[in-house]
């Protein structure tokens, strides 16, 4: 739900390691159809009759996640699938999106179509899903860790997208057993941005659309690396500080997680940037002022929409130097109103964009004329 993702994301990530999910054989030996860039969570391979999608595992080096074979609609079944492996006949014609960050995928390639239901819609921000859904009354299903059963059955979709924070239970056994497959899309867990976008080529092996999603990411590959090429030669990195204390816990994004890349790509000196995480660091207040107090910059503070709010909440906050001489800037530029935010949407496919925000904040003499894209400057 990217309206507590945003301000909480390492909470999100902290679960996650505790997450359960099925293992896998190792995959056949073939050699891979999709050559990834940056992505280090999932591969293509294909093999007699069918392409083998392997999920690697985030937690446990060597293992698999799980598997899938897709299968062009209307083709036989192969004779040689290992076993666990769950099968998906492509193109994909109906599917349910359990969070909007799916949603943003699914909206980069123009599939907004095949989406038969949606986790909890008023957290969208794209605005032909959005229209699609009124016209059509698409149903929710609710939250990942406790959807509406029934109406999934119901629906009938043939695959449903997960994060893979929930544990492997009875509900998605039971969704199994009526011929829907549970698909974890766990991009969340890459270590860098241009890695996360990239899962844009999964998408387009589910919806034969290789073509359309190797373009739109070399796309945004493209700009990326032109903006990389501004901030890489820059003699003084700018000190940021990051997030904020949530019920006696600041959760630091850690020092391997896709967040530290942007920082580094964008510029920035980052207190926790030699931590060999990917995760979150649960870090008291009293670490962080003594760490972070002369930051120049402060970046997602978390659901404060001013300094007000920020100094309401914390009298603490007012010495650091970022928030004594204005420099707090949130991730809410396009909070949609109802608790969604698209930079946990269409930020996920679009990295670049990110990434000219935050070399603007940091460094505005290097990007004069960008407006803000998914930061605004809180007063």
């Amino acid at each position: 739900m990217p309206s507590v993702l945003y301000r909480f994301w390492g909470i999100a990530l902290l679960a996650g390691f505790l997450a359960c999910s099925p293992e896998r054989d190792a995959a056949p030996s073939a050699s891979p159809t999709t050559a990834n860039r940056y992505a280090r969570g999932f591969s293509i391979q294909q093999m007699p009759g069918y392409r083998l999608v392997t999920l690697t595992h985030p937690w446990e080096p060597g293992k698999n996640f799980a598997q899938y074979a897709l299968i062009p609609r209307g083709a036989p079944r192969p004779v040689d699938l290992p076993e666990g492996v769950a099968l998906i006949h492509t193109p994909l014609q109906r599917v349910v999106l359990m969070s909007t960050a799916h949603a943003g995928f699914i909206a980069a390639l123009g599939a907004q179509e095949t989406v038969a239901g949606i986790g909890e819609k008023q957290y969208l921000s794209d605005s032909l899903l959005l229209a699609r859904i009124g016209r059509e009354n698409l149903p929710e299903l609710g939250r990942e860790s406790a959807f509406n059963f029934e109406t999934m059955i119901a629906l009938a979709p043939e695959v449903v997208f997960f994060s893979g924070l929930s544990e492997m239970n009875d509900r998605l056994t039971r969704l199994q057993a009526a011929g829907i497959v549970p698909f974890y899309w766990i991009e969340w867990m890459e270590k860098h941005p241009l890695g996360r976008a990239e899962w844009i080529k999964l998408l387009g092996a589910l919806m034969q659309e290789d073509a359309a999603a190797e373009r739109f990411f070399a796309e945004r590959d493209s700009a990326y690396q032109a903006l990389l090429s501004r901030s890489a030669d820059l003699s003084r990195p700018r000190e940021v500080l990051l997030a904020s204390n949530y019920q006696g816990t600041w959760y630091m994004p850690g020092g391997h997680s896709f967040m530290a890349a942007l920082l580094k790509d964008a510029g920035a000196r980052y207190g926790w940037e030699s931590d060999s995480s990917a995760g979150s660091l649960p870090l008291s207040f009293e670490v962080v002022l003594e760490k972070r107090l002369d930051a120049e910059v402060w970046l997602h503070p978390g659901a404060y929409t001013s300094l007000g709010e920020l100094a309401d909440a914390d009298p603490r906050y007012r010495s650091f130097r970022s928030f004594q001489n204005g420099m707090v800037f949130n991730n809410d530029r396009r909070l949609n109103g109802r608790g969604g935010n698209d930079y946990w949407e269409s930020g996920l496919v679009n990295p670049h964009l990110i990434l000219a925000d935050l070399i603007h904040i940091l460094h505005p003499q290097l990007l004069p004329a960008h407006q803000l894209v998914y930061h605004r400057q809180l007063r």
